[in-house]
């Protein structure tokens, strides 16, 4: 597993695709662990994930096959349980995804009423809690017009969660089914610097 890192790590062709993803699945006494490096569709129920660290990259967990059910955004970082990750205790995690990230400014714009009417809020930066600014929860439709969003369904980046990409959502109940729309944050962009 180390050596395995270590040469990707040191291969000038991966120094920017570098995304992987481990895991770990308690089977039996045994702590496995298992590296992805590209999407998959099926986690064999065998392997059943307990925790994971991403070593670089963000990734979309899902709870069901085929990148479908409720979606568990993970960024860089260590997540020793299904709290850390977002998940409730019982989840288990079917498919991953890597995310691509777009390079571009953030602007969301949240309305209350379908098909992008009534009062509007616009956001660049992260909500922790849409409500106690003084917004309403009941959002309707969306404009995502840049930048990759995580939208949460309460305060404090809890319970379902949504990864959406520019695009516009006319009906977010028909595509969330969430009740309320509690928080939201961009996904963060790493520096890139160029040499001339």
């Amino acid at each position: 597993f180390i050596s395995h890192f270590i040469q990707r790590e040191l291969n000038p062709a991966h120094i920017q695709s570098i995304v992987v993803d481990t895991i770990n699945s308690q089977m039996g006494k045994f702590n496995v662990h298992q590296i992805f490096e590209k999407k998959i569709n099926y986690i064999d129920v065998s392997f059943a994930i307990t925790s994971s660290k991403i070593l670089g990259g963000r990734w979309i967990a899902y709870d069901k096959e085929d990148f479908s059910g409720s979606q568990y955004v993970l960024e860089e970082g260590t997540y020793p349980n299904f709290s850390a990750m977002g998940c409730p205790s019982q989840t288990n995690l079917k498919s991953l995804y890597v995310i691509n990230i777009k390079l571009s400014e953030p602007i969301i714009v949240l309305f209350e009423k379908e098909g992008f009417k009534g009062k509007k809020i616009e956001f660049t930066t992260e909500i922790l809690n849409l409500q106690f600014q003084g917004y309403n929860p009941q959002i309707v439709s969306i404009q995502n017009l840049s930048g990759m969003w995580v939208i949460y369904e309460y305060s404090n980046y809890r319970r379902h969660q949504m990864l959406l990409s520019s695009n516009e959502i006319p009906d977010w109940y028909k595509l969330s089914c969430y009740h309320q729309t509690g928080s939201l944050h961009t996904l963060l962009q790493k520096h890139i610097y160029f040499r001339i």
